[in-house]
């Protein structure tokens, strides 16, 4: 019954939901993505969805939709060099490049400075989202962030030190040492991953690991972990229903279930 909900409340949340679209501008001058849509009914604290690698702010808008019917205002945060947002002047454009992680958590704390400040919220975060925001954390608490949950974020293991050569095939660059590491899925454009996102992404999680005050992050936002064995169970389990149409609205309802069942039933006993 709770499944069949979430997917009505998505299919016609996009005629009850105001949604915006907008450029935010990083310290460093690149524009970002940003998608704001506002609750319907009565109104709770603001979700700030934080997307994985290789994803874009149209990826997430199912999810956006159902929370928005559950009265919470939406935000959308679509990092440097991916989807429609700027990219690395001198990376090609179907190329995912970062010189560091703190680049990454720059741009979550000063678009939280400016746009939450002013008010309590949560974050649903997945994968590399997920490991930017434990990454923030750590430099810097954020007094007014609430609950948090995560889904299958980052793990060391997910990156070992062999880069998996037979996916490595070189592009001309100004980025020395970048070459680009092809991942293969279907997918309808070819999608490449530079050797220095890859590198940067195992220099982060060995920090993150070795980090003491996670615990304390841990207790402070009373956070939820979706592993990426869990995740994968909970869809599977979805698209085996009656009523899953695709892997999309069945991955928002999943996430959007996981996160009413953090709020309302794991928290309250905490």
């Amino acid at each position: 019954m709770i499944r069949h909900l979430l997917v009505i409340l998505m299919l016609f949340s996009h005629t009850m939901a105001k949604a915006e679209i907008f450029h935010f501008t990083t310290s460093d001058d690149f524009k970002v993505r940003v998608d704001y849509s506002n609750g319907v009914g009565t109104l709770r604290q603001p979700v700030l969805i934080l997307m994985s690698h290789l994803e874009s702010i149209e990826d997430h808008l199912p999810l956006a939709h159902s929370l928005n019917c559950l009265g919470f205002p939406t935000w959308i945060l679509e990092w440097r060099g991916q989807g429609q947002s700027a990219r690395h002047p001198c990376v090609p454009q179907d190329i995912l490049y970062i010189d560091s992680y703190e680049t990454y958590a720059n741009d979550l704390r000063r678009f939280i400075k400016y746009h939450l400040s002013h008010t309590r919220f949560h974050i649903l975060a997945q994968g590399m989202g997920a490991h930017i925001l434990i990454k923030s954390l750590l430099k810097e608490p954020c007094r007014n962030l609430d609950r948090v949950a995560l889904i299958a974020p980052f793990k060391l293991k997910d990156f070992p030190d062999n880069l998996g050569v037979p996916y490595i095939s070189k592009k001309a660059t100004a980025i020395e040492q970048s070459d680009w590491i092809t991942i293969p899925q279907e997918h309808p454009t070819p999608q490449h991953i530079s050797s220095a996102w890859y590198q940067a992404t195992q220099h982060s999680l060995n920090h993150v690991k070795k980090d003491k005050k996670y615990n304390q992050i841990q207790h402070a936002h009373k956070l939820l972990i979706l592993t990426n064995d869990e995740r994968s169970d909970k869809i599977a389990d979805y698209l085996n229903s009656p009523n899953s149409t695709e892997l999309e609205t069945c991955m928002a309802a999943v996430y959007t279930a996981v996160f009413m069942h953090f709020l309302t039933e794991i928290v309250p006993k905490l």
